[in-house]
């Protein structure tokens, strides 16, 4: 009779010891509190979501994951503080979900110096995809996004853009990104607008691309910050169209946007995965199961985002030929799984996962999806 657990023969009698199941433990930091607070609680209870489900369908056997988030209101020293502490934890198979650029980036050097892999930040910055054996991303970067923004604006004979981001390295990587996509193009970006992470003191950055009285503003910030400048470009007569990244969040911005008052047809939004009314089986499957197990929380973009992390990690692990950290990160480097309409390929080479953006221009019954 054959046994997977360990016996030993000890004055005559046979002492059996099951191997105990494993817990298996990711750790993030995000908002929880805080202006940003809608970002880090959607995207990491979407990631979440499916951790219960999948534990609660035990597809890993006995083993669970873990997923412990803690609150750094998108200051990046708190997020320094929370992973310094939480990665000397056992089991841990990744620093996961992590929300914002300035975040990630001091996230990334922890987890990375420790060998412990990162995980699918809530960031499009280009530091994230550099050829490094312990990083996977799950959105398409900025710069995808500004190409797609530049893609529309060329067709429109938009012609003079301004920008305005927040200060810190999520807004020079957006203005990064849409400077090189204009580099080969007939658009000019005639100014910029900066402001400070956390606030609402848009005023700045807004006269300084007044002066310019752009055909197009572009904004790489959160949702109300986002939504103040628009609301003070209608106040001002400016006649323009805006040109949101999509950290800003699709609903939570029309919903700010609605509660402002402003023209919602001048305004646009990148999203960095299939809208939610693009119908598949996937978007269903996140519904149902979100509803599940947040039933306190509205389906959004931005949890989705979430569950598909959540899903690609478990489908990785589920995979792995051992139980391991060092098996999680070989099945993960191979991994072709069908995701929300599209493909997603990991490689040894290759650790960006999916591909396409999206634009949505708002509209009085949400958005519409602009044709590639």
């Amino acid at each position: 009779m054959a046994f997977s657990a360990v016996s030993i023969l000890c004055g005559g009698y046979f002492f059996f010891y099951a191997e105990k199941n494993k817990e298996i433990l990711f750790i993030s930091s995000a908002a929880m509190s805080g202006p940003a607070k809608n970002l880090g609680v959607e995207y990491t209870s979407g990631i979440n979501s499916y951790f219960k489900y999948a534990n609660d369908q035990k597809m890993l056997g006995g083993d669970k994951i873990s997923f412990e988030i803690y609150d750094d209101q998108y200051e990046p020293f708190l997020t320094k503080t929370n992973i310094t502490k939480a990665i000397k934890k056992p089991n841990i198979y990744g620093v996961l979900g992590v929300v914002g650029t300035p975040t990630a980036e001091e996230a990334m050097k922890i987890a990375i110096n420790n060998d412990v892999p990162f995980l699918m930040p809530f960031s499009g910055a280009e530091f994230l995809y550099s050829n490094n054996d312990l990083t996977f991303t799950l959105r398409p970067s900025y710069k995808k996004e500004a190409e797609r923004m530049v893609k529309y604006m060329t067709a429109s004979s938009i012609k003079r853009v301004a920008i305005v981001y927040q200060n810190d390295s999520f807004g020079l990587a957006a203005l990064s990104a849409f400077s090189k996509s204009i580099a080969n193009s007939n658009i000019e970006l005639v100014a910029e607008g900066v402001y400070n992470r956390n606030t609402l003191s848009i005023n700045y950055a807004f006269n300084e691309i007044k002066k310019q009285r752009p055909d197009a503003v572009v904004i790489a910030g959160t949702h109300k910050p986002s939504i103040a400048v628009i609301k003070k470009a209608a106040d001002e007569n400016m006649n323009c169209l805006f040109f949101n990244f999509s950290f800003a969040g699709y609903e939570p911005l029309y919903e700010e946007a609605k509660k402002k008052a402003v023209d919602l047809n001048n305004i646009f939004i990148t999203q960095a995965v299939a809208p939610l009314f693009i119908h598949s089986d996937t978007a269903d499957e996140f519904k149902k199961i979100y509803q599940k197990y947040y039933p306190e929380q509205k389906p959004n973009s931005i949890a989705f985002e979430g569950f598909l992390a959540g899903k690609t990690i478990v489908k990785a692990l589920s995979l792995s030929k051992k139980r391991s950290l060092q098996g999680f990160i070989d099945s993960l480097t191979t991994l072709n799984m069908q995701l929300s309409n599209e493909n997603l390929a990991y490689t040894a080479n290759d650790h960006a996962g999916l591909k396409r953006t999206y634009l949505l221009r708002f509209d009085k019954n949400g958005s519409t999806l602009i044709d590639e």
